[in-house]
């Protein structure tokens, strides 16, 4: 019984294996090419192309079928299909039987917009120390997208969307790229005017400093009121009441 179980798990395993499904890109109205792999060991005398399991094509020596008609090509000598105009509907897995035996190989069609052009974003807007950079554009439905950052007159690096201003240097000038498999667009060179920041902590002694002479200062002015009045009592008693001074004695 542990010998028949044992059996059973090896050939699903090296059935799943012996199927390897391969990532393909389209745009809409493009063309996309499917080949046999691997390319079978006999001449060819029929194939049957099928997308998500709907037939495409079927040849062999006596029948001809194409459910792609006017935009399918199809080698018979070497089982390439070739189907042009490509639209979100032809998304799909793509697989063939060649000589009534399956193909290990599948293709999976998937459609993707081109990228847009990018442009550097800059936050916060005032460039005073480290400041984010974005490479901005919306690539919504364009499938995997790479970045790519050039400073000044460097070389392109590949890094992420957003990237720091502080680990490039203090160059003024940049550039991103966007990629995919499809398509790449650069954006125009942005100059930043980077002004010199001061030391946090610098900054903030000197904060502290200036409020603490303030106080000092609003202290004295008030100690210098206080002692006016209680110095100078009886000459305010007597300018008030010069005439009456029985009567404004305290």
């Amino acid at each position: 019984m542990d010998n028949v179980v044992v059996l059973c798990l090896l050939l699903v395993e090296l059935s799943s294996s012996s199927t390897q499904e391969t990532l393909m890109y389209f745009k809409e109205g493009g063309s996309l090419t499917l080949d046999l792999r691997p390319f079978p060991p006999k001449s060819i005398t029929s194939i049957l192309w099928t997308c998500d399991g709907d037939l495409l094509v079927d040849c062999c020596e006596s029948k001809h079928y194409y459910a792609y008609r006017g935009t399918a090509t199809l080698d018979m000598h070497t089982g390439r299909l070739l189907i042009r105009n490509m639209t979100e509907a032809d998304q799909g897995v793509y697989s063939v039987e060649t000589n009534n035996e399956v193909q290990g190989e599948t293709y999976n069609a998937v459609m993707i917009k081109p990228v847009p052009t990018p442009e550097v974003r800059v936050s916060p807007l005032t460039a005073r120390g480290p400041c984010k950079l974005t490479c901005e554009g919306d690539t919504t439905g364009a499938g995997p997208v790479t970045y790519s950052w050039k400073s000044g007159d460097g070389e392109w690096k590949e890094l992420q969307k957003d990237i720091m201003e502080e680990e490039h240097g203090r160059v003024n000038t940049f550039t991103c790229r966007m990629k995919n498999p499809l398509s790449e667009e650069e954006s125009p060179a942005r100059t930043i005017l980077f002004v010199p920041g001061e030391p946090a902590a610098s900054g903030l002694w000197i904060k502290v400093f200036g409020a603490g002479i303030k106080c000092l200062a609003i202290l004295a002015l008030l100690g210098a009121v206080v002692y006016a009045l209680w110095s100078n009592q009886e000459p305010l008693r007597r300018l008030m009441c010069p005439r009456q001074r029985t009567n404004c004695d305290y």
